[in-house]
């Protein structure tokens, strides 16, 4: 499978696996600068420009976050220059920490996410390293160790 093929499967498993996620109310924004933007928008049309703000995704509630993860996770894949400052923070924000004990305990601010949807998260982290070789972790030990965390925390939470 070649690398376009690989990114359209995955952003079809995100798409399919996150569709009936309910949006969150607005009153799930926290309803400061970073997220005003999103209120009233599905994840399915927030420009990816709007995505770009660094910021944004450490100000989500858990319900907000589980809603637009998937834009997060398609953005980076679909334009992973224009998303670049995120790819650390998507990789840090969902990987477990060096001190949770993580095959008991789960990450304690991350949503509960059905099988489908950690599946399609597990997915993302497995694919990454294919799809962007070169990434900008790449270079960075921390990045690099916490996605290798990721990718075993999502294994171990998403066992299909």
């Amino acid at each position: 499978m070649d690398k376009q093929e690989l990114r359209d499967q995955l952003i079809e498993q995100i798409k399919q696996a996150f569709a009936n996620v309910p949006y969150p109310g607005d009153g799930s924004l926290y309803g400061n600068d970073e997220t005003r933007e999103l209120i009233g928008k599905h994840w399915n049309d927030v420009p990816i420009e709007m995505l770009a703000v660094q910021s944004r995704l450490l100000h989500l509630t858990p319900k907000a976050l589980r809603f637009y993860l998937p834009a997060y996770l398609i953005g980076i894949i679909s334009n992973p220059v224009g998303m670049d400052v995120l790819v650390d923070d998507i990789v840090h924000f969902l990987s477990p920490s060096t001190k949770l004990a993580w095959k008991t305990e789960t990450i304690p601010y991350l949503p509960s996410f059905e099988a489908s949807e950690s599946s399609a998260i597990r997915a993302f982290f497995e694919s990454y390293q294919e799809l962007f070789p070169g990434g900008g972790w790449s270079v960075y030990e921390p990045t690099r160790a916490a996605l290798e965390r990721a990718i075993a925390y999502w294994q171990y939470y998403s066992q299909d």
